[in-house]
């Protein structure tokens, strides 16, 4: 818990008691911040069990549903990621909208950090697959994401959730393609070649020879 406030008060008619807490509380697992609200009133009060009862809000809200980031998110570029997450957000808070034009948006940012020419995202699609940076099957999924945005943004029609899990299930596979698999190769071979590489033996010294004994001194024959 970072920070907590306590709010109490009652209605001078009639006396009403009621208690508000807020607080700043950030998660001991992954370390995010949240605010939380409880609150509760004479009334919330279970005599059957002799116990308070509160009621609680969470901002951002959470659901049983919430999707996780994908594995080795850190490795996109700091502009991709901060759209990644925010269009994320936008999902798991169940603002359908928002996260259909971040699906958009997160697409024509990888299009522009891939430095691919085009007059519109149609076209900056296509080019992704002529170039190679993906394959043309991974290009045509690409279409679903931009005429889902446009659907939402433009018709100001509300997409489906479960339309937005399948167009972000696509949407990371392809992260995962041009940024994240490219990154991991790279560790694979630092890896191999680690393994592969031989130490180096210092070359084979000189043999030495053996110093001969002292010759004795010849016995002195003066008589």
């Amino acid at each position: 818990m970072v920070e907590t406030q306590i709010v109490g008060g009652n209605k001078p008619e009639d006396d009403y008691q009621w208690w508000e807490s807020a607080q700043i509380i950030r998660c001991c697992g992954c370390r995010t911040i949240s605010f939380r609200l409880s609150a509760t009133s004479e009334d919330d009060f279970d005599y059957e069990n002799n116990e308070q009862i509160y009621s609680e809000k969470l901002y951002p809200e959470r659901s049983s549903g919430s999707r996780k980031a994908m594995a080795n998110a850190d490795k996109l570029p700091p502009k991709i990621l901060r759209i990644y997450s925010e269009t994320l957000r936008a999902i798991n808070g169940g603002l359908v909208v928002l996260a259909a034009g971040g699906l958009r948006t997160l697409i024509e940012a990888v299009c522009k950090d891939q430095k691919v020419c085009g007059n519109n995202l149609e076209s900056l699609i296509d080019e992704l697959a002529v170039k190679g940076i993906l394959g043309k099957k991974q290009a045509d999924s690409l279409h679903s994401h931009r005429w889902l945005g446009n659907f939402a943004l433009h018709e100001a029609e509300t997409p489906k959730p479960q339309e937005l899990a399948v167009a972000m299930e696509i949407a990371e596979i392809i992260l995962r393609t041009i940024y994240v698999v490219p990154h991991l190769h790279t560790e694979l071979e630092a890896w191999k070649n680690f393994r592969t590489s031989k130490p180096v033996t210092p070359p084979p010294s000189s043999p030495t020879t053996a110093p001969s004994p002292a010759t004795p001194a010849a016995a002195s024959t003066t008589p």
